[in-house]
């Protein structure tokens, strides 16, 4: 008997093999039917697409043959392998390279054996796609073409089957990206909303502190460090404020309550807060609303007095000079509140990520570099605040438009649903 020789690049040829990942794997219906149809083609008992490793040849899909594997030095594909081509050996009974093996003189009884070679994109021989017949036979021309094609449509398979492993590989990875990006951002709200309740818990206790002490007699440059100190717990405690509100809309616990209330009297509460602010600059400060727009709405009342106070007080800070006005109009059941200011304009080429957190926008023009950056990070939680709250209430918050002469936001908020009174 004679021992098939290795091939001559062994050592690529099994890494080739070994990429597939298809050894010692189960049985495939796609590779069951190629060694049924390559049976059938011959009419032979006994078809086989057969893998080489190092040491054996394993049976991907067996017809006839109860046997998963043999040793490789006794596998005639080992030696087919070695050829370019079909590799036929009609009698094996007289083939002195085959006559003593015990796979011919024993079961399965080999005497007819004709193979094609598995060849891979890259040129190297896997393994093969053969027949086998238990009776001397001549191979028929014709008979063979079909066994190189089916030869063909079993590396076709096998690389069909690598895809299929590696998108399915990319999605479990995906999906595990995904799990790991969902914990962190679990994490991260966990920590911000703990993070912004304490702070909001200190800051507040200094505001109520600089309060009391406010009402303390003062010399007048103490007053006026003092009075500082209590503006800027203020605003603090603000951005604290939206911090909090934010990390509850992360975490998704912000609800929101809608109810009946009066217009004239929730502009009205906007109107002590925000006049003042406007006067100390100078600035005229406006709210007109339209003839249509009813006094008795439907929302959340709290939400959207939040969400004017922020306009309306970066509207203020960003104003040099001119009017601050709030226009109330009606769209169908959508109240729209325009906010208009003479403040700093933002360049175009920033207003579609106005609203998001870490934003930082440039002023436009004519006005500086401190400026830009001033508009672009102050009061940026609070705008992204506020977009979020619009959207919980089923509306939004929008950028009209941002010129040297003005700057627009829109609130358009559902609020019309149960009128007690219509225009």
């Amino acid at each position: 008997m004679k021992t098939p020789a290795k091939h001559p690049q062994e050592e690529a040829r099994l890494i080739t093999l070994f990429d597939y990942k298809i050894l010692d794997t189960q049985a495939e219906q796609s590779f069951d039917d190629l060694t049924r149809l390559a049976s059938y083609v011959f009419q032979t008992p006994i078809a086989l697409i057969s893998l080489i490793d190092n040491y054996r040849q394993w049976f991907k899909s067996a017809v006839g043959l109860q046997a998963k594997d043999t040793p490789r030095e006794l596998a005639f594909c080992a030696h087919a392998i070695l050829q370019k081509d079909f590799f036929v050996i009609e009698n094996a009974l007289t083939d002195p390279r085959f006559s003593d093996n015990p796979l011919v003189t024993h079961a399965p009884n080999v005497t007819f054996y004709a193979g094609a070679p598995l060849i891979a994109p890259n040129g190297l021989p896997l393994g093969t796609l053969c027949v086998i017949d238990t009776k001397p036979r001549t191979a028929d021309p014709k008979q063979l073409e079909a066994l190189k094609a089916l030869s063909h449509q079993v590396i076709s398979q096998m690389e069909l089957r690598i895809k299929l492993l590696q998108i399915e590989a990319q999605h479990q990875a995906l999906n595990k990206a995904h799990l790991e990006t969902e914990r962190a951002l679990k994490s991260k709200t966990i920590f911000l909303y703990t993070f912004s309740y304490d702070f909001y818990e200190q800051i507040n206790g200094i505001v109520e502190l600089s309060g009391a002490i406010k009402n303390t007699p003062f010399i007048e440059e103490q007053s006026s460090l003092n009075e500082l100190i209590y503006s800027l717990s203020h605003s603090l405690l603000d951005v604290s404020h939206d911090a909090l509100d934010y990390s509850r809309i992360e975490a998704n616990a912000v609800q929101i309550m809608n109810a009946s209330f009066s217009l004239q009297e929730t502009l009205s509460t906007i109107e002590r807060i925000l006049h003042p602010l406007a006067e100390s600059k100078a600035l005229s400060f406006n709210i007109l609303i339209a003839d249509d727009v009813p006094d008795t709405l439907t929302g959340d009342i709290k939400r959207l007095e939040q969400i004017l106070r922020c306009l309306g007080q970066e509207a203020i800070r960003f104003s040099k000079q001119g009017e601050i006005c709030i226009e109330i109009s009606r769209a169908d059941n959508q109240i729209e509140f325009l906010i208009t200011d003479s403040g700093d304009a933002i360049a175009p080429q920033f207003w579609t990520d106005l609203f998001e957190l870490h934003t930082e926008v440039e002023t436009s023009f004519t006005y500086p570099a401190a400026n830009a950056t001033q508009r672009g990070q102050t009061l940026g939680l609070s705008r992204a605040t506020s977009k979020k709250l619009a959207q919980l209430m089923k509306g939004d918050l929008m950028l009209i438009k941002s010129t040297i002469e003005s700057t627009q936001f829109c609130l358009s908020l559902p609020l019309i649903k149960d009128l007690s009174r219509s225009f």
